[in-house]
């Protein structure tokens, strides 16, 4: 599935909004709509303008036409913008944008969900409330998604660390939920216990993929690009030891370099 071939394909049509949402987190979150059943909703917490919100639709378009609910308060004056998009994108038909933070959506609902994609602010009160309130009401086998749960260099050092720390707490320590995956930013796993040991093992796969994928992305982004002096000497210390061909030599050095990153 191509970011924008299943929108294309049905009646919610691609549309160019901006966000942070990347082309493989776009297409999970198609799939993974087009799989919720009919019967379940489809959360979102945030929705700014709408990137993630056409995507999600798109997904149920071409799915069972779960109902979307795009909860935000739109604090920053993205109402308009999103109603606008979701109707140039035909999006609207299927989704309902709740102007309201997830406090005051989560009052009344008595819906089951299917999908919930958390995505609001991302401080750790306001990820771990979200969580609290809105992960009771997603049905068994249904799954739960965190944006911005990785490293990420438009956020500092640490990357959103709200958003990490409760992914460590709710998704890799809990056993309420299993088959964990990592697409990009994106953390997410279903609902109930695993069902065997495998898992486990599964799951902490992920977690090790996660953090040595974290350390190169923030080592290479904070060390190389904030100490330019050290990343030109060895690009000519290595240029030199290839054109004499010490290539065994080169590799150990590049190896040794990718594990001083690790380290940091």
């Amino acid at each position: 599935m191509t970011e924008q071939g299943t929108a294309r394909a049905r009646g919610v049509r691609p549309l160019d909004v901006p966000g942070w949402l990347t082309g493989p987190e776009g297409d999970t979150l198609e799939a993974l709509a087009a799989a919720c059943p009919g019967d379940a909703a489809i959360v979102e917490i945030g929705s700014f303008k709408g990137r993630s919100t056409i995507r999600l639709a798109a997904g149920s378009d071409a799915g069972r036409q779960a109902r979307v609910f795009a909860v935000d308060p739109h604090a920053r004056g993205t109402y308009p913008t999103l109603l606008e998009n979701l109707r140039a994108s035909g999006a609207e038909k299927l989704v309902t944008p709740l102007r309201m933070t997830s406090e005051e959506a989560a009052r009344d609902w008595n819906r089951p969900i299917g999908l919930l994609f958390i995505d609001g602010n991302h401080d750790y009160e306001y990820v771990s409330q979200d969580y609290r309130l809105w992960f009771p009401h997603v049905i068994e086998g249904g799954v739960v998604a965190f944006h911005d749960s990785t490293a990420c260099v438009r956020a500092g050092l640490g990357g959103y660390v709200g958003v990490r720390r409760v992914v460590q707490q709710e998704i890799f320590r809990s056993r309420d939920v299993h088959g964990v995956q990592v697409v990009d930013t994106i953390t997410l796993a279903s609902k109930g216990a695993p069902a065997d040991r495998k898992d486990a093992f599964r799951r902490a796969a992920v977690r090790l993929r996660k953090g040595v994928t974290d350390s190169v992305l923030l080592g290479n982004h904070y060390l190389f690009r904030h100490f330019r002096p050290l990343r030109r000497g060895l690009r000519r210390l290595l240029g030199r030891a290839r054109s004499t061909g010490v290539v065994g030599a080169v590799e150990f050095f590049e190896t040794a370099c990718e594990l001083a990153v690790f380290a940091l």
